[in-house]
């Protein structure tokens, strides 16, 4: 489900934070059904993704999603439009209205802002690693083995991770890079350890 909720986002250029917000509305209601003794079967995850990714644009994109075209063009017609407006109220009502969650993106955002002002030398070394450290984000929230982990954890490691492929890659290796990656970690672990 995560991997098709990339692929709409994508496709109908909704906003990063618009798919990361999407993941964590379709996880808490999931969690949220869970707690209440609901079980789901798996003709719900396509309704449950479908109005996360809906709920998730209305609240973050400027030009959001329309019931309409989620109903005919992502979800192909298997759900109607008032079926989706009816679990979005649904939604509503479980997070009592409170659907601005932090998010993995919102943490990423953050520590990708105060690297890029860090970190001195090779600005697209630098765009590089927040590139890369973004994907393996994404990866992770679709592998249910990173659930454990804070979203703050997986965001802090996907960016040394990212760093360890930057100094073996064949494409960067030089004593500039190998100097990069080690400022470039300085400042990573400044910054996490010293604004706690």
């Amino acid at each position: 489900m995560m991997d098709w909720m990339v692929e709409v986002c994508s496709s109908f250029k909704c906003t990063t934070r618009t798919y990361f917000l999407a993941t964590a509305i379709f996880d808490r209601y999931i969690a949220g059904q869970g707690a209440a003794g609901k079980k789901l079967v798996n003709k719900d995850v396509h309704s449950i993704g479908v109005t996360s990714m809906y709920l998730a644009s209305k609240y973050e994109d400027i030009y959001p999603l329309h019931s309409r075209i989620v109903s005919e063009k992502i979800a192909h017609k298997a759900i109607s439009a008032p079926e989706i407006l009816k679990r979005e109220q649904e939604f509503l009502k479980l997070f009592d209205y409170e659907v601005d969650f932090v998010t993995h993106f919102d943490f990423y955002q953050t520590l990708a802002d105060k690297l890029k002002r860090e970190t001195r030398g090779d600005g697209k070394l630098v765009n590089l690693i927040c590139e890369m450290s973004l994907l393996l984000i994404k990866q992770a929230i679709q592998n249910v083995e990173f659930t454990k982990y804070s979203p703050s954890a997986v965001v802090a490691s996907s960016f040394y991770a990212s760093t360890c492929f930057l100094k073996r890659s064949k494409d960067h290796e030089s004593p500039t890079t190998t100097q990069f990656v080690t400022d470039f970690r300085k400042n990573l672990f400044t910054i996490l350890f010293n604004d706690q």
